[in-house]
């Protein structure tokens, strides 16, 4: 029951306000992480107001592994589901797909975009995910325009 006054009237009113329903979503149905890595979960969207993430959850542990805070760690190749309940009851899930690292690290052509400040030695690196166009250059062309290496795919 809430209970609301004007002061210019001096009218006061009472009512019940509708309980919001829980909601959650993920920002992506799919994220990519390279084996030995490490994310942070924070991309949980829609929380109703007072609701809060009570608990992470992995499918395969031994694939994925996640903290209670929503930090996974990639293990070893492979997939597997993460799923979110919130204090709501609420629940959400994302598939994590754990790939090896591209061992063409040494390779002399790399991927750019315009206005980037890193080269990607892979072109699937989630470091590109948002990327409008991709520019395949040379690894000491990239150095020359001051960009530097990716830290994921490297």
């Amino acid at each position: 029951m809430c209970e609301r006054y004007c002061y210019n009237c001096d009218a006061s009113q009472r009512g019940a306000i509708a309980k919001l329903k829980p909601f959650a979503k993920f920002t992506a149905k799919k994220y990519t992480v390279y084996k030995g890595k490490t994310k942070q979960m924070k991309s949980v969207l829609g929380l109703a107001a007072g609701d809060s993430v009570k608990s992470w959850k992995s499918s395969k542990k031994k694939v994925v592994s996640i903290t209670k805070a929503g930090k996974i760690k990639a293990k070893k190749k492979g997939t597997a589901k993460i799923t979110v309940t919130l204090k709501s009851g609420k629940k959400a899930t994302c598939t994590i797909k754990v790939v090896k690292k591209p061992k063409n690290s040494s390779s002399k052509t790399v991927y750019i975009t315009r206005t980037g400040k890193r080269y990607h030695c892979d072109k699937n690196c989630w470091g590109l995910r948002n990327a409008y166009a991709l520019y395949k250059v040379s690894v000491s062309t990239a150095k020359k325009k001051g960009l530097t290496k990716c830290h994921v795919c490297y």
